[in-house]
C-alpha cells in the first residue's frame, strides 16, 4: 500500500530506489514510527494543507546510512501548504569534513561534514513555511552540538534555529524556509572551535622544569594539519603565542611533540595548544594551568664569629626555604648540623660544638637549589 508505512526496527537498504509514502495531497499517507531507518535511496512523502508540529513524524524522513541514524525531519508548525505536493529526500553519507568560509546570521561557519541531505520539492508544492532538522550519530569529534548549523555547502536560507540532541547525537535546526527554499543539499557546517579537531589529541601539558616551561603533546592521528601554536595567558582570558611547530599533515600513528618557554611568567599562568589545518581552519585544546617560581634561591653566608662555645653563621637568603648546615673541623670531622628553614633576608644560623680546638674550620650550607662553603676561624 502506498498509505501506510510502518518501521518498527531493521535497516532497509533501498539499493538506489524511490520509496513514495502517500499518494496525492488529500492522502499523503501516514509513517508509523518505532525503529529503524532506510538508507541507500531516496524518500518521498507527500505533504497535504494541514500544519506539521515541530518533530512529529508526519514530516518525519527515517533515514541514514548503513551504520548510522540520520532523521531528517520537515515541519510546517504556523503556515501550511497551499496546494500540496511532495519532498524528496536523500541522505548521501560521505566520511570527512571540508573547508568553507561564509557568514550565516551571526558566526562564520569554516567548514561542513561531507555528508549531505539531498531535498526536491514535486507535484505542484505551493505556500508554507518550513522548518528543519536533520542530525543523528557518526558525526565524530563535535565539540559545542549548540554551535552547529544546518546549512548548504556555501551560503544559507532561512534562520538558524536553538539546536537540541547531544555531541554524540545533535538535532540541528532549520527556521522559516519558503518551499522553494527547501530544494537545496543540506550540510551539517560549524564555526572554528564547534566541530572536530583535525587532530586526534591524546595529551596537552604543560609542566615547570627549572628555569622553563615544557608543553608536551602527542597525537594518535592527524588529518591535513599543518601546524601547532603553544598559546600562553597570564588571566586565562587573553592568550599570546609562544612560538609554532610543524604539524605532520597526515598520519595514523602516535606523534610526539614538545616546545619550551624560555621566559614563562611569573606565578599562575596559563597554556593551550591551537591547531590550524592547512586550509587555515583552527581549534583550540583545553588550557593547562602552569605554576611558575621564576625567583631562584641566593644565598650568602655574611659574616662568621665564635662566642663561649658556639658558633654564629649569619645568612641572607632570597627566599624562604629549608637548608642544611654542617659544621667541619679541619680533619673533615663532622663537628654539628643543623636543619631549619631559612627566612628571607638576614637570619643567624648558631651551631654550639663541644670542642674547645682553636684553628679553622669549614660551614657548608645547603639548600635545594645551592651549595655554599665558608672557612670559619677559631681562635
Amino acid at each position: 500500500m502506498k498509505d501506510t508505512l510502518a518501521l518498527i526496527g531493521g535497516n532497509t537498504n533501498l539499493s538506489g530506489y524511490l520509496l513514495t509514502l502517500g499518494v496525492s495531497g488529500p492522502a499523503p499517507g501516514a509513517l508509523s514510527y518505532s525503529a529503524g531507518w532506510l538508507y541507500g535511496g531516496s524518500l518521498i512523502r507527500w505533504f497535504g494543507t494541514s500544519t506539521i508540529a515541530d518533530g512529529a513524524v508526519a514530516g518525519l524522513f527515517p533515514l541514514g546510512t548503513s551504520t548510522d541514524f540520520r532523521p531528517f525531519y520537515i515541519s510546517a508548525p504556523a503556515t501550511a501548504p497551499a496546494l500540496g505536493g511532495t519532498v524528496t529526500v536523500a541522505h548521501v553519507g560521505v566520511a570527512g569534513s571540508a573547508a568553507s568560509s561564509f557568514t550565516d546570521i551571526n558566526i562564520t561557519i569554516n567548514r561542513i561534514f561531507n555528508s549531505y541531505w539531498a531535498l526536491a520539492t514535486g507535484n505542484g508544492l505551493v505556500g508554507g513555511t518550513y522548518n528543519l532538522q536533520a542530525g543523528g550519530t557518526g558525526f565524530t569529534g563535535i565539540i559545542d552540538s549548540s554551535s552547529l548549523r544546518l546549512v548548504q555547502a556555501g551560503s544559507s536560507v532561512g534562520t538558524y534555529g536553538t539546536n537540541a540532541g547531544t555531541n554524540l547525537n545533535p538535532q540541528v535546526k532549520r527556521t522559516g524556509l519558503t518551499a522553494p527554499q527547501l530544494s537545496n543539499y543540506f550540510y551539517i557546517g560549524y564555526p572554528a572551535g564547534g566541530g572536530p579537531l583535525p587532530v586526534t589529541l591524546l595529551e596537552f601539558d604543560a609542566k615547570p622544569e627549572q628555569s622553563e616551561v615544557k608543553a608536551h603533546w602527542e597525537t594518535a592521528s592527524e588529518i591535513n594539519s599543518d601546524y601547532f601554536t603553544v598559546e600562553r595567558s597570564a588571566d586565562g582570558e587573553t592568550y599570546n603565542i609562544i612560538s609554532t611547530v610543524p604539524a605532520a599533515g597526515t598520519s595514523t600513528s602516535i606523534k610526539d611533540y614538545s616546545l619550551a618557554d624560555n621566559n614563562p611568567l611569573p606565578g599562575t599562568s596559563f597554556y593551550r595548544l591551537k591547531e590550524t589545518d592547512f586550509d587555515g581552519v583552527y581549534n583550540y585544546s583545553s588550557s593547562v594551568e602552569v605554576h611558575f617560581d621564576n625567583i631562584k634561591s641566593e644565598i650568602e653566608i655574611v659574616s662568621t664569629h665564635s662566642l663561649n662555645g658556639q658558633a654564629t653563621i649569619t645568612v641572607l637568603s632570597s627566599v624562604n626555604e629549608k637548608f642544611d648546615l654542617d659544621f667541619y673541623d679541619s680533619t673533615g670531622r663532622l663537628i654539628a648540623h643543623v636543619n631549619d628553614n631559612l627566612t628571607k633576608g638576614y637570619q643567624d644560623v648558631t651551631i654550639p660544638f663541644t670542642t674547645n680546638a682553636t684553628g679553622m674550620y669549614l660551614v657548608i650550607l645547603r639548600t635545594a637549589e645551592r651549595v655554599i662553603s665558608k672557612k670559619m676561624l677559631i681562635k
